[in-house]
């Protein structure tokens, strides 16, 4: 939700005007509007005419900073936090040999790297990993998906995370699949602040990492074994979406 994909939030209004009868549940999202100029704050306004206006919408969001900004600015909407949905997924996945590191990095509006650092980053792996391969990837598959074919795809992709030795990437789902595929990972942020954000739900596993800088990243990585097994916290999974559950059974 906000203002870095218009056309995305623009949809979000469309189906809250289609549907204004009918009871409506945000899935956790991430909410980014700029109000620090006329245009932004008239955006912004239009998606708040809408969201107020309808008597039955539930809001979930992911992170405490996207929480916040509803309760200041969007008093009138039902609003809950809790993690980003893909965390309660927990694949099946086993058998797979661990090779090489997996970078996946933004290469769109929402990325905060720069070229150079990016160079940096790669260059201090080479250094680290001298003889490891790296490879390059996306949680974004620019082709049309057949419904037949969507659990194959996210399977194939979770299983390329779980394949690597270490996973380095600014992607929020990047980060959440190597989560839950075991894979040791450190994350940098994007221009949103949701990696960071959903960090918070998952930081209690030992090898997984938000890095502020690229010396962060450079430390965080002689705290990774990559050759070490790990495994997945699943403790507060339950709990944690505990108020999305209650809400789809109208409770």
């Amino acid at each position: 939700m906000g203002d870095i994909w218009k056309n995305e939030e623009e949809r979000l209004r469309e189906i809250l005007s289609s549907f204004h009868r009918n009871r409506i549940i945000f899935f956790p999202q991430t909410v980014s509007f700029k109000l620090n100029t006329e245009g932004e704050k008239a955006f912004f306004n239009e998606s708040k005419k809408i969201y107020e206006s309808h008597n039955n919408l539930e809001l979930f969001v992911r992170e405490k900073q996207s929480y916040n900004f509803v309760k200041n600015n969007i008093p009138d909407v039902k609003v809950n936090i809790v993690p980003d949905i893909v965390i309660s997924f927990l694949p099946d996945i086993r058998s797979t040999v661990r090779k090489g590191i997996l970078l996946c990095f933004r290469s769109d509006r929402e990325k905060l790297l720069n070229n150079s650092q990016l160079k940096e980053v790669y260059q201090i792996l080479k250094n680290k990993y001298e003889f490891t391969y790296m490879r390059i990837t996306d949680t974004v598959i620019n082709k049309m998906i057949q419904p037949k074919n969507r659990r194959k795809e996210v399977y194939n992709k979770l299983e390329e995370f779980c394949s690597a030795e270490l996973v380095v990437t600014d992607r929020l789902h990047g980060m959440i699949f190597a989560a839950i595929t075991n894979t040791p990972c450190i994350a940098f942020g994007n221009t949103s602040g949701k990696v960071k954000g959903v960090y918070e739900w998952i930081k209690d596993n030992d090898y997984i990492f938000y890095a502020n800088s690229i010396s962060e990243f450079e430390k965080y990585l002689d705290y990774i074994d990559i050759k070490k097994t790990y495994r997945f916290n699943t403790n507060d999974i339950n709990k944690n979406f505990e108020p999305l559950r209650k809400a789809i059974k109208g409770e």
